[in-house]
């Protein structure tokens, strides 16, 4: 019953939380995530983050891609990264991994800690720029297209780069094999994703379109919705499997489920539904859950803690307006860009609290980082919004207008 309770307390402060928020004209994840700060034990400690909690807010995590994912097509990412995303990706991971690393000698730590602190503030957060993306009206948009395709790489990147870094600096030394092996389940995950893809598209969709007759004759309710959720799901558990985050594995398993298994006329009903459990429960769990693991006690080096938010921010921001930049962008949209892919969220905290377990870094290091997962998440919306404000969602990205056929949204959605 205590998981009940601290369910249906966090639950209520995170909807009333971002209800007020939304009243004054913020996103309601800023709401969500201030209401597990307030609840959590830096402040009223009435909700502790557990293992039961930490579980629903990693179906939050899923839920975010899931839906942000089924806004776009394999042909959209393609599209994006060939267009910009590859370059705000390579300037917003390699730029803040290299200050951080810098930052992490200059105080001290050991090699493999700070390369470690590089890549932790190398990553974007992709459920929380999709969320922010979403909140702003913006997922539709080139740019937002863009972000998230960068959000993304970055992610990848950086997952993959832990992996490297922990199995290069095993008890044994360098494990060139170990990293080998890593690389080797990268390229497995990616081998089955697109010959899946193939399967799909041999003799123009006809698997797909087998799919979809088949189950319209199924007698059991919300078959539409259920299907593309179970090809999602099994992504996510064989990117697991593998040792890669589930988050590579939703978003792209849900890529192949829009282009392939959603029927033109299923589209809306399967984005309601996904909305309906993701923005009305396991969204606002999930950004509490942000708010529940910040603890305001162990921050007392104020420079140390200026230090890294100032590199985080700085770096993340110039990376990305390099990248947006080096893509001819806009002027408008290469801040947006440096703006939009500062916010770090859960994926800092996943990173912070592996590094804790690994050795990597202290208690007081991780506070900092979850502190800047925190920050950086709070100020990228209210960035976002006053680059923004006065620009219309269909005008945000002239230099990259949308192709043939997007008028209207993604997928012939709305």
């Amino acid at each position: 019953m205590d998981i009940l309770l601290s369910l249906l307390i966090l639950l209520v402060g995170a909807r009333l939380s971002g209800e007020l928020a939304a009243r004054v004209k913020a996103p309601a994840l800023v709401g969500e995530i201030l209401a597990g700060i307030i609840l959590g034990p830096s402040v009223l400690g009435f909700v502790r983050p557990d293992a039961a909690i930490q579980e629903l807010a990693n179906l939050g995590i899923f839920f975010i891609v899931y839906l942000a994912a089924l806004e776009l097509t394999l042909a959209d990412i393609r599209r994006s990264i060939r267009d910009s995303g590859i370059f705000i990706a390579i300037g917003a991971f390699t730029i803040p991994a290299l200050a951080g690393t810098a930052l992490g000698g200059a105080i001290g730590l050991p090699p493999s800690s700070a390369m470690f602190l590089g890549i932790a503030l190398a990553f974007t957060a992709l459920p929380v720029l999709a969320r922010i993306l979403s909140d702003l009206e913006l997922l539709h948009t080139p740019l937002g297209r863009s972000l998230l395709s960068a959000g993304l790489l970055c992610d990848v990147a950086g997952l993959a780069s832990i992996g490297l870094l922990v199995n290069l600096n095993g008890p044994l030394g360098l494990d060139v094999w170990a990293a080998a092996v890593l690389l080797l389940k990268f390229g497995v995950f990616f081998a089955a994703m697109m010959s899946v893809d193939m399967i799909f598209r041999y003799r123009h969709g006809a698997l797909g379109a087998w799919i979809l007759r088949s189950s319209r004759h199924l007698l059991t309710k919300e078959s539409a919705f259920a299907l593309p959720f179970l090809v999602a799901l099994g992504f996510a558990f064989l990117a697991d499997a593998l040792g890669l985050h589930f988050i590579v594995g939703a978003f792209f398993g849900t890529l192949l489920v829009a282009e392939h298994v959603i029927a033109d006329r299923d589209v809306k009903a399967v984005r309601s539904a996904t909305s309906a459990v993701t923005m009305g429960v396991f969204g606002p769990v999930f950004f509490a859950f942000i708010g529940l693991t910040f603890q305001v006690g162990s921050l007392g080096n104020l420079g140390l803690v200026g230090a890294v938010l100032g590199v985080a921010a700085a770096s993340k921001f110039v990376g990305g307006y390099v990248g947006a930049a080096w893509s001819h962008m806009s002027r408008r949209d290469r801040v947006a860009a440096g703006i939009g892919m500062n916010g770090r969220g859960a994926m800092e905290l996943v990173v912070a609290t592996l590094g804790l377990e690994l050795g990597l870094i202290d208690g007081t290091l991780f506070s900092i980082l979850v502190l800047t997962g925190v920050v950086t998440t709070l100020m990228t919306p209210f960035g976002l919004r006053f680059i923004l404000r006065r620009t219309k969602s269909a005008d945000l990205s002239p230099a990259h207008p949308p192709a043939p056929g997007d008028a209207g949204g993604l997928n012939g959605g709305t």
